[in-house]
């Protein structure tokens, strides 16, 4: 035992499993803060997948839920002869894109006077993402948005890979840093901590499977 005597990880419900590949992992014991722990029926519950930072020299300590806020935001780059710049409303282009992260290219297509842009293939309308260029588009012109959604920018280097019962205090779980986590498998809070991605929590990663 990591902690006090007695204290023991336990799950509520039925066993989680957020692994998407059970054999290539390696995980450590700790002790699990109660603070991360997160009300669930008449218990409180540190859930799997929750990122955490672990002192790999001193495994007593309890791992904490290490992480800042990060704000929404969508910046825009053109390239191209006709349009010479274009802002970004980040609230109204992360609507339209589920708030998945990532850089999107808007490229226009100039025909007979008519201007139609396209997002990988498809003809979209720059306003619905909101967006606004300035200038007038040439055939070719692209703006990249590079977007980011608002959620917890990770300080840690590994995630919880069992729910934890933290009710009567800190208690032992176990920290995985290093494999690959299915982002499906985690519930939507804790979703909302992480982000898809390799080695984005440590040398964990995470993927839709």
């Amino acid at each position: 035992m990591l902690n006090r005597s007695g204290v023991k990880s336990t799950t509520y419900g039925a066993p989680r499993q957020i692994l998407a590949n059970v054999d290539l992992q390696a995980s450590v014991g700790c002790v699990v803060s109660q603070s991360i722990g997160t009300v669930v029926s008449d218990k409180k519950i540190a859930k799997a997948g929750t990122p955490v930072a672990v002192d790999f020299e001193n495994r007593t300590l309890p791992v904490t839920a290490s992480r800042q806020a990060v704000s929404e935001s969508a910046t825009a780059t053109v390239t191209g002869t006709g349009v010479t710049a274009a802002s970004v409303t980040a609230a109204t282009f992360g609507a339209k894109v589920d708030n998945a992260d990532g850089t999107y290219e808007f490229e226009a297509d100039v025909a007979d006077s008519t201007t139609t842009w396209k997002l990988d293939g498809t003809t979209v309308t720059l306003s619905d993402y909101g967006i606004t260029p300035t200038g007038t588009a040439a055939d070719g012109d692209k703006i990249s948005v590079a977007y980011v959604s608002a959620k917890a920018a990770l300080n840690a280097n590994a995630v919880l890979l069992h729910d934890v019962d933290v009710t009567a205090g800190d208690a032992n779980g176990t920290a995985l840093y290093f494999g690959v986590v299915n982002y499906n498998r985690l519930e939507a809070d804790v979703q909302a901590l992480v982000s898809c991605g390799v080695n984005v929590v440590g040398a964990v990663s995470i993927i839709k499977a």
